[in-house]
């Protein structure tokens, strides 16, 4: 119950959150908010974090609690939290790659942690080197996580071509 809240909560936030809306507010100012003053503090908070990268937290909070629905409990091994922590982190840095410094409500696409991360790896590596790297990153954190196989795919599609080319 608490995840599919707070997946709301955050999903409801980001969708109504506007740049104009001062987070500190007088006392009786309104706000366009869904949430009010909670929600534009959330919402501000989350995009200069994680910037896009917000909406792939109240995605992961809803699976959450699709999962404490469906199995009655969450007992996430360590490795799905490493995985899904890993995600995050290269989708921010892909959303800072992919902006080419433009902002999105106000906001670095990747916030302040795609922003740094990208930065560094763009300077280590260049632009094409970050992006091979972080490319590589969310698939192998794709497949930590969901446990989707490539090469499985690939054999099973190779399979269906050759049924299909009889």
């Amino acid at each position: 119950m608490v995840f599919s809240l707070a997946a709301a909560m955050i999903t409801l936030s980001l969708i109504s959150y506007d740049a104009s809306d001062p987070v500190l507010q007088d006392i009786g100012q309104e706000s366009s908010n869904l949430f009010g003053l909670v929600g534009v503090f959330l919402a501000e908070s989350l995009l200069s974090l994680v910037g896009g990268a917000a909406f792939l937290l109240a995605g992961a909070l809803a699976y959450g609690a699709v999962c404490a629905f469906s199995l009655g409990s969450i007992s996430p091994s360590f490795r799905k939290v490493l995985g899904c922590s890993f995600l995050a982190i290269l989708a921010t840095v892909s959303c800072h790659l992919l902006s080419a410094g433009a902002q999105w409500l106000g906001h670095p696409p990747g916030g302040i942690v795609g922003e740094y991360a990208g930065g560094l790896f763009v300077s280590l590596l260049s632009p094409v080197g970050a992006a091979i790297l972080v490319g590589f990153g969310l698939l192998l954190g794709l497949i930590e996580v969901t446990g989707f196989s490539p090469v499985r795919h690939a054999r099973f599609i190779i399979t269906g071509i050759k049924i299909a080319a009889r």
